[in-house]
């Protein structure tokens, strides 16, 4: 997942030797969604018939094969080539990674073991812009040392992982398939509501992990890689609390004081814009990084809770097709918008669009409660 993220840091030097415009930025960006997309609705089940230490391992070769290409790729071409290996690998490693390490965990680190998977997958979002800025800034070649550095850490880690036990045993018959989406009517009535609170938070996560290099560098005027590295780790790790601080707060009321800590946020966001301020900036980060990782855990563990067994694991895929949607078509637009306005307006735009697709989140939720209480 570190290497998911790690070319974020990297993107300012593409735009200053390439001569890139941001619109190809989020075009490099949503390409990795893409692949996650793609990974999920392919391969995402494969591990249960394969094993769950085939699929991590070739999560990993598609790691390598995306550094690669960023490496000794010098075109958008390639590097939209490396960015689609990219979202495969971290397809994989979201969906069967998580459930290995919920199966070798013991049973009574159940809570402890969601915890650990979950974490690691965001901490590990967070760490790449934050390490690939410290070597951009500290190393030779920062366009490639950051890609060879990965590589040789998937190599390790392929190494770790030989040692790892199987935790899902190859099945005696594999009929290989792709993972079927579906929406019984039971669950309509929120998915919905979650789907869209989804949607809105995966749109800041994918603002933050491809527009704001560009803003760092053309509104503020930042241009060390590590100040922009710093910027998304906070708010990854904010994600993380916000995950952590679900089970501390009354059931009925994580989605809603998600979603509005994530509106809180986008107040300090938009004035900092205005006034150029680093600590507003970092204000409404952590606010929108929290209220995203309560939200989206609490969405997601609702989402479990009203599904038929049958169709669980259809409704999660599609619940995740549809916040990888939000993390990658909305920053497209703002990249088509930013070829006609200035990039303030465009970021305006896209935090106001955010605002109203929450809002409609929130009273979808609350229509959805009330429904519940006044059924008999």
């Amino acid at each position: 997942m570190l290497g998911t993220t790690l070319p974020t840091a990297i993107y300012p030097i593409y735009q200053a030797e390439q001569h890139i415009t941001s619109f190809t930025i989020t075009l490099i960006f949503a390409t990795y969604a893409l692949g996650v997309i793609i990974a999920l609705l392919t391969m995402g089940s494969w591990s249960d018939q394969l094993g769950r230490k085939p699929i991590l391992f070739l999560g990993l070769i598609f790691s390598i094969i995306s550094a690669l290409f960023f490496t000794f790729g010098h075109s958008v071409g390639l590097w939209l080539i490396a960015r689609l290996f990219s979202g495969f690998s971290a397809g994989l490693y979201a969906s069967t990674a998580t459930v290995m390490i919920l199966e070798l965990a013991p049973k009574n680190w159940s809570k402890v073991a969601t915890l650990i998977a979950s974490g690691a997958n965001i901490l590990g979002l967070g760490l790449g812009p934050l390490i690939g800025g410290v070597i951009v800034e500290s190393l030779p070649n920062p366009e490639i040392m950051p890609y060879i550095i990965h590589i040789l850490l998937s190599i390790f880690t392929i190494c770790l992982l030989c040692f790892i036990p199987e935790s899902q045993p190859k099945a005696s018959q594999i009929h290989l398939k792709i993972q079927r989406l579906a929406l019984p009517n039971e669950v309509k009535n929120i998915f919905v509501p979650v789907a869209i609170a989804g949607f809105s938070g995966f749109m800041v996560m994918g603002f933050y992990s491809s527009i704001i290099p560009s803003i760092l560098n053309h509104i503020f005027e930042v241009h060390h890689a590590v100040q922009i590295g710093l910027t998304i780790f906070i708010l990854f790790i904010a994600s993380v609390l916000g995950q952590m601080s679900e089970p501390f707060i009354t059931k009925e009321k994580r989605e809603f004081v998600g979603c509005y800590a994530l509106l809180l946020g986008l107040l300090p966001f938009t004035l900092c814009i205005y006034f150029k301020n680093f600590m507003l900036l970092y204000i409404a980060t952590a606010l929108c990084g929290w209220g995203q990782g309560l939200s989206f855990r609490a969405c997601l563990a609702n989402l479990a809770q009203h599904s038929p067994k049958e169709y669980k694991a259809a409704i999660t895929s599609s619940f995740f097709v549809i916040i990888y949607l939000g993390m990658s078509i909305p920053v497209i637009g703002m990249g088509i918008l930013n070829q006609f306005v200035t990039l303030k307006t465009a970021t305006l735009t896209y935090l106001g669009t955010v605002f109203i697709i929450l809002t409609t989140a929130i009273i979808l939720l609350r229509r959805y409660y009330q429904s519940i209480k006044k059924a008999p």
